[in-house]
């Protein structure tokens, strides 16, 4: 009777593993970009800029449909697989500083670029859930089936300076 109980136990957990979704990270940072010189208002020209990444286990198929950031949704201009670490550089008003956005791993990291700001209603309750509740949500595809990233921070870079 033991052994019966074990080998279910052993099927409906290895059943499971196999259903579960592969793990995603996501990266997201904002970066503000103030003028140089003083502009005479407090309306800057420039807008805020998003750095989006999503690490996921190697060989692992990986598209992205859109993104609510703050509660609005925005199409994705591209996916592109990128080397780790992910390091930028800005320039401040001070010198040139550089950030780890994504440190080195085995894993394959996408960098996801955010498009023009859409209309779309939610389009179930899960992902109404998810937009509530965080700053940043991504749709992906991940071997063919739709997953949602949700990340209920994003990151402030340093601001950079335009020269």
């Amino acid at each position: 009777m033991k052994r019966v109980f074990f080998y279910s136990l052993f099927i409906s957990l290895f059943m499971t593993a196999c259903g579960q979704s592969p793990e995603i990270k996501t990266y997201i940072y904002s970066q503000v970009t103030t003028p140089g010189a003083p502009m005479g208002n407090d309306k800057n020209p420039f807008p805020k800029k998003y750095f989006i990444y999503a690490e996921i286990k190697k060989g692992t198929s990986l598209a992205a449909e859109g993104l609510w950031i703050d509660g609005k949704y925005f199409s994705v201009s591209g996916v592109e697989k990128v080397n780790s670490p992910v390091i930028v550089e800005t320039q401040t008003a001070i010198k040139m500083e550089k950030e780890t956005l994504v440190n080195k791993t085995v894993n394959d990291v996408y960098q996801v670029n955010v498009g023009e700001e859409k209309s779309r209603a939610f389009q179930n309750e899960t992902e109404k859930k998810l937009v509530g509740e965080n700053k940043a949500v991504l749709i992906l595809t991940i071997n063919g089936k739709q997953e949602f990233a949700a990340s209920a921070a994003i990151k402030e870079l340093t601001p950079a300076v335009m020269m």
